[in-house]
This record gives structure tokens, C-alpha cells and sequence, in this order.
């Protein structure tokens, strides 16, 4: 073993500065798909982060105190906050706002809530002071909506309340703040999703001259473990009455799951780059082994055995990997201030450095594990090698190419045979050169590419079709001030701009086996049905009949055909069973329904399982007749409906895909990532080929070889690698992008077309051939300018 070290240590003297290379080559991608996999971690627990850090409320229950014939129940704040299950709770109130339409406006009698309890999350300027009257603080939604800044004033105008309908009262506002908060981030359906958060002073100064309603809001004990049991609490003291509060557990899941999108990219990003990155580093190795294997037959001469020659290589790894380890680790706490990304940026409650320990230390290990294993087999081949004794091989000898030979035998020209030779066989002894993981690596460049391409494409088809995302209607009409539509339906099927209207209910709170889900029962009113869309099977014709989202259907181990169990909350004695007729794709209408999950019913079942009688319906969908332009038909739409009712305009993408629509770039960067490596991997090669070859290319130039034929050779050497990538990376990565994709949208509960992009594919094709080509300009002027004297003397 001291021989071993001892000539580790002259090693370390000769080459250091190759070996210092490598491993800043090794540290910058370890660095990187560290920092990748960190960010992922990150990015995943930003929101829960979040929550804890804001002491995000767990439950919010509402009250009309100026309404004495509501069917809700008022509860006052103090018999809430005493319940057992409460920890905090704050009250405040909701104003009534007219215009903006997004926008809900809050304040409270004092500062508990945005204090004790929904702290805010400054993202620019302050919080109002609690004594002005005319400062707010805007949630970054509507700040993003209305591109409000600090300092600028935004005005609303708000439902007055009188005996002989007062106009609306306007107030304006400055913005001081921009603040994130919890539940306020996408995906929200509905209106008024845009806080506006007011002060206490505003609160005594209009409280009693616009309509508002009571709020409060409880921290739980336990939080969501603890939901079910305040529920059922809070409906006790309505006495009978149903009570409006809502569990703010599924909005936080939705957004937690559409966050959790992005860090799959990240994961995706970060596992690719580790195989594009171990990829290079082992060819690398593999060069760096073979290239200091020289002196292996004088030292196996001086008995040196050839485990201890492998232990000599495996030393060079072991210092390379270290070194490489350390640089890693601080490349990734480098580039930690650039995660989390996307929606998870603003829900980050400490942005900047992090230095995720875990993440770090595994990155750390990683990269030393890995390093040692591409080198070990590399370090055995050359420890029992006699380099240094075999003569060098021309062109060609070894294993011919059916190609160049095909290509010898028509006559080609030489510059086209040779470059095509030079492609394709890889040579031995002192002028092998890696072409097989060249070709590798050029193929998965193009593969990881074209995957891109065609998972992208698919994206942007399913973004521009709506019934793919289970919208298909124009519209919806949902009522103010109640839970009855139902004056709003003739205004509806009589418009002579309507092809197809629905009325029924949506967003109702239904619980299968152990699962929450919200559910949408609609019949048709004009036209055609605007149910939801079947995947597999057929829509519900019977009361005892659902189809079900299939992440619903999934996490009740349920298919088509079988049986479940299911109440209405708070409204169905005894769970009664429903047989599954079909899996449907479900639009957006609440926490608990959008792709991939809800319950369709018809509204026979629905007012079959609700014990206290048919509700009044509270949602109408519609279809405008094709030509018509949406927008001008909405807002005349809304006029002629005025207080019966709000219209809202269909959705124009799944919220679900809000966040990751932020980082959908991510396969096309990752692709081009990937692409560079290819094209790194190129040049590699030609340069290496240059250089290991160099006395082939000077017995050429001897043969009559211009050097406009050297550099013609050398770029037909690229081509033929860059063709050779495209013809087998194209295929690969088309049917890897519909595979991707197929896997992508089962997992969203969207019907799974996928796209192909031929444009986009044949312009990576010849995008391909044009930088191979840009990629062999410097070694092609390099070759062209061997000097065949010098060189044979040489050998």
C-alpha cells in the first residue's frame, strides 16, 4: 500500500491541475443537482411553512347579523372562541363589495385578526396603521390583478344598507402593504377572491352604513385533526339552524398540491441533470484513466499487481470526488436564494439562504458514491492494459462501418467517407475515442429535447381545449345574497344568445367512505346538458347513480361498477349506497371538485339524500351559440340579470395548473440543459479525435489532402454523429413525451391527448445539424491545420 501512495502522491504533483479541473467539473454538476433537489424540498414545504409561521386559521364561520329571516344561524364570537377545540380566535367582518368583483374587502373591531391570528406575510411596504381610516394592504392576488403598487389608491364601491335601495358607497383607499396570507393563494374558484385588507378605524367608521358580514376566525389545537370535532360543535350551538363555516383544510390542499407540481419539476430537473452530469463524468474518468494509464507496464515491470494499479485509479477518484463533494456543497447553498420557485417564491415565510442539511450531506455522499463507481471499472480496464506497448491503429481498424463502407464502395467523396468513419468507429489503443457515449449522450440530449417539445405541446393543447380540462360551457350564474338562483333561470334560457343552459347545484359537501369531496348535480334546462364530461363509462340517469373524478375513484379503491357509501354533510341520516357508473373529468367549482375529483349525481339523488327537503338550486351553467364573443354576451348578460344574480365566466384553464403554468418552461429548460451537455459531449470528441488521431489526419494531408478537405472531413464527422442522434433521438423521445404526458394528465384527472409537434421537431432536427456543425468549427481549423512533418516524426 505504500507504493500505492507513494506514486498517488507524485500523480497528485504531475496532473493536479487536471485532477482540480475534473473535480470543479464534477463540483459545478453535483452543485447543481444538489441545489435542484433542495430547491424541490423546499419548494414542497413552503406553504405548510407558511401556515405554521402566519398561524394560519383553521376554520372560518359566517354570520348575517342584519338579516333576521337568513335560514343561517348567528353565532356570536365569544361562544366560538370558548369552544375546547379553539386555541385563537379573532373576529372580523366582510363587506359587501359591488365593484371590483374579485375583490372582498376585510376589517375588524380590532387587530386580532392579522396579530393572533392570519398574520400577513409583507411582501412590500407595511401593514395599515390601525387608526387610518383610508390605508389598506392588498393581497398579492389583487395586487397582481389590478397591478397595484404601494402608494397607489384603489377604489371600491360597496352595498349600502337603507330602507329604499341607497346607491352604493364608494371609498378609496391607499395601498401601503402587499401581503400573502393563507388562502390566498390559487386555486380559488368564484368571486371576490382578492383581499383587500382595511383597518379597524375603517371598520368603525363604515360598519353600520354597508351591508357586512360577521366573521370569525379559529386557530384550532390540533388544527385540521381537530376539524371534524369544532364542525360538529358549531353546528350544536346553531341549534338547528345550518351554520355557513367552512374548513380551510381542503383550499390548503389544493394549493399545496398545485405547489407540489412544481417541486416534481424540480425532482425531474434535478434527476435528469444527475444522469446528463453522470453521463459526461464518467467519460471523463474513462479518458482520465486511459490517459494515465501510460506508465502502468513499467510499474507492473517494477511488481506492482493490478490491484494496486486499481487502487492507484481509485485514489485519483477519491481526491477527484472530495474535492468535487466540497465544491458541490457550496455551489448548492450558492444558488439556494433561487428556490422555491414559482407561487411557493411567495408563500416562502424565510426567503434567501438555506442550507438544507439534509439535502447538502446526501449531495455530498452522492457525489462521492457515484464518482467511485463510474471510476472503478475505467481504473480496472487500465490497470490491466499494456498501453504503453501497443502500436497505434490507423483509421478505420477494429470493427469496420457498414456505413463507411457503403459509402467506399459508391465512390463518395473522401472527405464525406472519412468523416463518416471517423463518426462511427471508435479506434483502439492510443486512437480510441468515446464514440459510443458520445452518440449516448448526443441521443439522450435529443431524446430529453424532443420529450420537451412533445410534453409541451401536449400542455398547450390541453390549456386551449376546454372540455379536455371538463369546461364545457361559456359561463355561470351564481346568486348574491343567498342560495337561490332560481329567479335567474328564465333571464338565462330565454337570451337568444344562449345555445344550451343547466341549472342545479354545485360545490355541495359530500363525504364517500372517508373521503371529502364536493359534488355537482345539473339538469338541463335549454339544450344540451352541461354535466360533466365522462372519461370512462356513462353520466348518472338514476338517484342512486354517481360518477366519480378518478383521484377520487382512486383513493376509494373504487371502479365502474361498484358500490359505495355516501351522506350529504350535516344533511344525510345514514350513509346510503351509490353505484359507480362512470369517471368523469370535473370542472373547478370549490376546494373539494376540479380535475380529478368530485362526485356528479342528478339532482333527484342529491334531494334524495338531503333529509330536510330539496333545496333551492344555486348554480346555472351556459353555452353561448358559436360565433357569439363571450365578453360583449357576459356583460350583457349580467346587466339584464343585475341583483339576481353574479355571471362568471368559465374558467380558461384548470386552476390545478395555475401554479405549475409558472414553471411549465421547466422541460424546455431542462432539455436545453440537457442539449448542452450533448453538444459538450461533441466537442469532446472532436477534440479528443483531433488529438488522438492526429497522425491519421497527417498520413491523410501526405495522401493529398487540402486543408478544406481536412475541415470538411472533421464536419462531416459531426453531421454524422448529429444525424445519428436525431434518427434515434426523435422516435425515442415522441414516444416519451406521450408517455410522460399520458402518465401527467392521469395524475390530473384530464383526458389525456396528447400533442405532436411537427414543426417544433423538424426544427430541432435541423437546429441539431447546425450546431454540430457550429460545435466542429474550432477542431475542424484545428485539423486543418496539422503539420504532417512534425507529427510523424513525433511517432
Amino acid at each position: 500500500m505504500s507504493a500505492v501512495i507513494l506514486r498517488a502522491r507524485a500523480d497528485l504533483r504531475a496532473h493536479w491541475r487536471a485532477w482540480v479541473g475534473l473535480a470543479l467539473l464534477l463540483g459545478m454538476a453535483g452543485g447543481a443537482v444538489t441545489a435542484a433537489a433542495a430547491g424541490a424540498r423546499r419548494t414542497d414545504s413552503a406553504y405548510p411553512r407558511l401556515l405554521a409561521a402566519t398561524r394560519a386559521p383553521d376554520v372560518e364561520v359566517f354570520s348575517d347579523p342584519t338579516d333576521p329571516t337568513s335560514a343561517f344561524a348567528s353565532i356570536p364570537f365569544d361562544q366560538l372562541a370558548r369552544l375546547p377545540q379553539v386555541a385563537e380566535g379573532a373576529p372580523a367582518a366582510f363587506f359587501s363589495v359591488v365593484d371590483p368583483p374579485d375583490a372582498s374587502l376585510v376589517a375588524g373591531p380590532d387587530d386580532r385578526l392579522g396579530r393572533s391570528v392570519g398574520r400577513h406575510k409583507i411582501l412590500a411596504g407595511r401593514q395599515p396603521r390601525p387608526d387610518r381610516v383610508d390605508e389598506m394592504m392588498a393581497s398579492f392576488t389583487l395586487a397582481s390583478q389590478h397591478h397595484l403598487r404601494v402608494g397607489d389608491s384603489f377604489g371600491l364601491s360597496l352595498v349600502a344598507v337603507g330602507d329604499s335601495d341607497p346607491p352604493p358607497v364608494t371609498v378609496e383607499l391607499r395601498v401601503v402593504g402587499i401581503e400573502a396570507s393563507a388562502g390566498e393563494f390559487p386555486p380559488q374558484p368564484g368571486t371576490g377572491v382578492n383581499p383587500v385588507w382595511a383597518t379597524p378605524a375603517f371598520f368603525a367608521a363604515y360598519g353600520d352604513k354597508v351591508k357586512v358580514y360577521d366573521a370569525t376566525a379559529l386557530g384550532l389545537r390540533r388544527g385540521g385533526r381537530d376539524a371534524a370535532a369544532v364542525e360538529g360543535e358549531i353546528q350544536r350551538l346553531g341549534g338547528g339552524r345550518p351554520v355557513e363555516s367552512y374548513i380551510l383544510n381542503d383550499q390548503a390542499t389544493n394549493t399545496e398540491h398545485s405547489i407540489h407540481l412544481q417541486a416534481l419539476a424540480l425532482w425531474v430537473l434535478a434527476g435528469l441533470l444527475a444522469l446528463a452530469a453522470l453521463l459526461v463524468v464518467a467519460q471523463l474518468l474513462a479518458r482520465q484513466a486511459n490517459l494515465e494509464s501510460g506508465d502502468h507496464p513499467a510499474l507492473r515491470a517494477l511488481g506492482m499487481s493490478r490491484g494496486q494499479l486499481w487502487a492507484l485509479g481509485m485514489a485519483r477518484a477519491a481526491v477527484v470526488s472530495l474535492i468535487g463533494a466540497a465544491v458541490a456543497v457550496a455551489v448548492a447553498a450558492l444558488l439556494s436564494p433561487l428556490t422555491p420557485v414559482g407561487l411557493a417564491r411567495t408563500a416562502e415565510p424565510h426567503p434567501g439562504f438555506a442550507l438544507d442539511a439534509a439535502a447538502l450531506g446526501l449531495g455530498a455522499l452522492a457525489v462521492v458514491a457515484l464518482v467511485s463507481a463510474a471510476a472503478a471499472w475505467p481504473a480496472w480496464r487500465a490497470a490491466g492494459a499494456n498501453a504503453g506497448l501497443q502500436p497505434s491503429t490507423v483509421v478505420g481498424q477494429g470493427r469496420p462501418s457498414a456505413v463507411a463502407e457503403a459509402l467506399s464502395r459508391a465512390a463518395a467523396p473522401v472527405p464525406v467517407t472519412t468523416g463518416v468513419r471517423l463518426a462511427l468507429e471508435p479506434g483502439r489503443g492510443r486512437t480510441a475515442v468515446p464514440v459510443r457515449s458520445t452518440v449516448t449522450g448526443a441521443v439522450i440530449g435529443i431524446v430529453a429535447l424532443a420529450t420537451a417539445l412533445s410534453f409541451s405541446a401536449s400542455l398547450d393543447h390541453l390549456l386551449a381545449t376546454p372540455r379536455l380540462y371538463g369546461v364545457n360551457w361559456d359561463g355561470h350564474v351564481l346568486a348574491l345574497g343567498g342560495n337561490n338562483v332560481a329567479p335567474a333561470l328564465p333571464a338565462v334560457t330565454q337570451d337568444v344568445d344562449v345555445a344550451d343552459a343547466s341549472s342545479g347545484y354545485s360545490g355541495f359537501p359530500m363525504v364517500i367512505g372517508t373521503v371529502r369531496v364536493d359534488g355537482m348535480a345539473v339538469t338541463a334546462e335549454r339544450g344540451t346538458s352541461l354535466e360533466p364530461i365522462p372519461v370512462e363509462g356513462r353520466l348518472p340517469k338514476e338517484p342512486d347513480e354517481v360518477m366519480l373524478g378518478g383521484r377520487t375513484m382512486a383513493a376509494l379503491h373504487a371502479h365502474v361498477g361498484s358500490t359505495v357509501r355516501a351522506i350529504v354533510a350535516d344533511a344525510t341520516p345514514d350513509p346510503l349506497p351509490l353505484r359507480v357508473v362512470g369517471r368523469a373529468v370535473f370542472p373547478n367549482l370549490g376546494d373539494a371538485i376540479g380535475l380529478g375529483k368530485g362526485v356528479a349525481m342528478t339532482p333527484d339523488g342529491l334531494r334524495r339524500m338531503v333529509a330536510t327537503g330539496a333545496p333551492p338550486i344555486d348554480t346555472i351553467l351556459f353555452r353561448f351559440r358559436p360565433g357569439i364573443k363571450a365578453s360583449r354576451a357576459l356583460a350583457e348578460l349580467q346587466r339584464r340579470l343585475g341583483p339576481l344574480g353574479s355571471v362568471t365566466q368559465a374558467p380558461d384553464r384548470p386552476t390545478d395548473l395555475v401554479n405549475f403554468g409558472r414553471v411549465q418552461s421547466f422541460p424546455l429548460v431542462l432539455g436545453g440543459l440537457l442539449g448542452v451537455f450533448a453538444a459538450a459531449t461533441l466537442a469532446h470528441l472532436l477534440v479528443t479525435s483531433i488529438r488522438r488521431r492526429r497522425r491519421d489526419l497527417a498520413v491523410l494531408k501526405v495522401l493529398g489532402l487540402v486543408p478544406a478537405q481536412v475541415r470538411a472531413t472533421v464536419a462531416w464527422q459531426a453531421t454524422t454523429l448529429a444525424l445519428v442522434a436525431v434518427a434515434v433521438g426523435l422516435p425515442l423521445g415522441v414516444v416519451a413525451g406521450r408517455l410522460v404526458w399520458r402518465l401527467f394528465a392521469s395524475q390530473l384527472g384530464v383526458r389525456p391527448e396528447p400533442a405532436l409537434p411537427l414543426l417544433a421537431l423538424g426544427l430541432l432536427a435541423l437546429a441539431t445539424l447546425v450546431v454540430a456543425n457550429l460545435v466542429a468549427v474550432l477542431p475542424a481549423r484545428s485539423a486543418g491545420r496539422t503539420h504532417p512533418a512534425l507529427v510523424l516524426r513525433s511517432e
